[in-house]
């Protein structure tokens, strides 16, 4: 099965990966006669092949304004004044934006492009994330993470040359997005089970197809084979056309995500390397698998004593112990009245009684995701970090997010359970 060819071009969106992506692009966009473009990246994105997109366009006497965003030192943010940078920069007549980058930049023009009804050209520079394809964004608001609806690319143009010329850590990323899918399947599945969300098995064999196309290359991923990294990024772009089937991230993002958000809002890493979001994603896959093995191995018998014996959380505790946790960002988290926060006390007899219903089928479920030491395995192949202190954050910073970070996202996961079930504390 090709991938590219037949899940990519049936999503619509034209692309292109191959040796010659700028040549690609400029001869599209002289194809389409576009005169009016905006090049988005950042300063490392610019030097990388920004620049040479920039003269190849100019050759073909199109004058594109470039934007530049600068990180002064720290990586870029995908927040609001990321986004009132490239608003500004988005001139009367404007006729296409490019995003020359990565996850962060390709989710800023992503919005920009939504809410300006834009189209937008995505030129990746590294096989990092599965944002290229998605129609989900990442943006930080008030200090909390959201997932805000967004659109997909109108063109993909990926040379290879410049994902293979990417540092490790952002391929091992990638891979780390990948493994995600793991957990998040488990989780929509639990979620349809359990509390009756609408549930797609066809996205779910699309996504389970790629995700197993990088499990079996993932050795080429760890060495940057030609091929294998051409393999990794047609499985991205697939995980994102799977989230547009759906609407929505639920294919591709889960309790893992959770967790990798967490540790974004509630623990800078003080002057250190900011561990990039494929490689939370991928360490947060592995404690949650953990959470699937622990619930695996509970009798029939356990789970009835925990779950006879569990209550719904009481509003004002768990608004105190987010207020706690998220510090400024408190006061919206609890606005938003995600999870137990949203939850009515027959709703939750209701969830109980869901659980010793379909136990059989829970264990089922949870059979599906790989061991913790199967998922470490396959990240230290891919050469990325598989330890929560490798991206520093700290035991007791698992455990607050594993207790907290459940209301970051109106979505059902493992989480509730663990809470319930007293799985992982």
């Amino acid at each position: 099965m090709n991938l590219t060819s037949d899940i990519v071009k049936s999503a619509g969106i034209h692309t292109y990966m191959g040796g010659h992506a700028i040549d690609a692009f400029t001869d599209y966009a002289v194809r389409n006669k576009y005169q009016h473009l905006v090049i988005v990246a950042d300063d490392n994105t610019y030097n990388v092949i920004g620049n040479r997109v920039e003269r190849a366009l100019q050759k073909n006497s199109i004058k594109p304004h470039t934007l530049v965003l600068h990180g002064n030192g720290d990586p870029i943010n995908a927040g609001a004044r990321s986004v009132l940078d490239v608003l500004i920069a988005l001139e009367a007549g404007t006729e296409v934006v490019v995003a020359v980058g990565s996850g962060t930049i390709t989710d800023i023009v992503r919005f920009v492009s939504h809410r300006t009804r834009l189209p937008f050209i995505s030129i990746p520079t590294a096989a990092s994330v599965d944002a290229y394809s998605s129609i989900t964004t990442s943006i930080m608001v008030e200090e909390v993470k959201r997932s805000l609806q967004a659109k997909q690319p109108k063109a993909i143009f990926v040379s290879i040359d410049t994902l293979r010329k990417a540092p490790q850590t952002m391929t091992a990323a990638g891979f780390g997005d990948m493994l995600a899918k793991y957990t998040a399947i488990a989780d929509w599945k639990l979620a349809h089970l359990l509390v009756g969300e609408p549930y797609d098995d066809s996205i779910v064999q699309s996504i389970k197809t790629a995700l197993q196309q990088c499990i079996d290359n993932v050795k080429g991923i760890g060495t940057h084979s030609k091929q294998d990294i051409q393999l990794l990024m047609e499985g991205l772009f697939v995980s994102g056309i799977c989230m547009a089937a759906a609407k929505n991230s639920r294919p591709a993002a889960g309790s893992e995500h959770s967790l990798a958000h967490f540790w974004e809002m509630t623990h800078p890493e003080n002057g250190k390397p900011v561990a990039l979001h494929g490689a939370r994603t991928g360490v947060a896959t592995g404690v949650i698998s953990g959470i699937y093995e622990q619930l695996r191995s509970l009798s029939y018998q356990e789970v009835e004593r925990w779950v006879q014996a569990a209550a719904l959380p009481q509003i004002s505790e768990e608004t105190a112990g987010i207020q706690n946790v998220f510090g400024e960002s408190g006061p919206q988290i609890n606005d938003s009245r995600f999870s137990f926060l949203g939850m009515s006390q027959t709703d939750f007899q209701q969830l109980k009684k869901n659980i010793l219903i379909n136990w059989d089928e829970i264990v089922a479920i949870a059979s599906e995701v790989p061991s913790r030491e199967r998922i470490v395995s396959l990240l230290h192949q891919a050469k990325g970090a598989s330890d929560p202190l490798e991206i520093g954050i700290a035991e007791e910073q698992v455990s607050q997010a594993l207790r907290w970070s459940s209301y970051l996202r109106d979505r059902f996961t493992v989480l509730e359970l663990n809470q319930i079930l007293k799985l992982i504390d």
